[in-house]
């Protein structure tokens, strides 16, 4: 598992970089659930940063064992106060200009990312959906083990 997820964090195919940036987890779903004949268990590599496609998950993990990894930046949890500063939607290639020296903006923001967090926890849950949550500035090992782990002493 750890090989796999090496994998993912470092590929580099210039022939198969993706020509769009928005992120559609409800088509890779649909596509997933049309592929795999049997069941199957599967994991999600997403920020969740995405819209529409919680029916499509929830479908899927009926029929297969999914397993949420969700990766967060804690760059982009809390904004540090450095001024004005020019951020770019990836997914719609909006541009706007935040002063992060303002607070209640900042304050604003982490509650946002907070409760969308709080939010993908409960719809997981919800489902009875496995969700592993690892941040970009820590070790992935650790998450992975407690999960693997968890998991072993659940089944037996």
């Amino acid at each position: 598992m750890l090989r796999v997820i090496r994998e993912l964090l470092f590929y580099e195919d210039e022939e198969n970089i993706p020509q769009t940036q928005t992120t559609n987890i409800a088509v890779a779903v649909e596509y997933m659930n049309r592929i795999l004949k049997r069941r199957a268990t599967v994991f999600v590599i997403s920020d969740f940063v995405a819209e529409g496609y919680e029916k499509d998950l929830q479908i899927a993990n009926k029929r297969h064992d999914m397993v949420a990894i969700h990766i967060a930046d804690p760059l982009e949890e809390h904004l540090p106060a450095v001024g004005l500063i020019e951020l770019e939607d990836l997914e719609t290639g909006e541009i706007m200009l935040v002063d992060t020296s303002v607070g209640a903006i900042r304050e604003q923001h982490s509650a946002h990312v907070a409760h969308e967090k709080e939010r993908l926890t409960k719809y997981f849950r919800s489902i009875g959906m496995d969700y592993i949550a690892i941040r970009t500035n820590e070790s992935y090992v650790k998450p992975l083990t407690r999960f693997f782990r968890k998991r072993t002493r659940r089944i037996h």
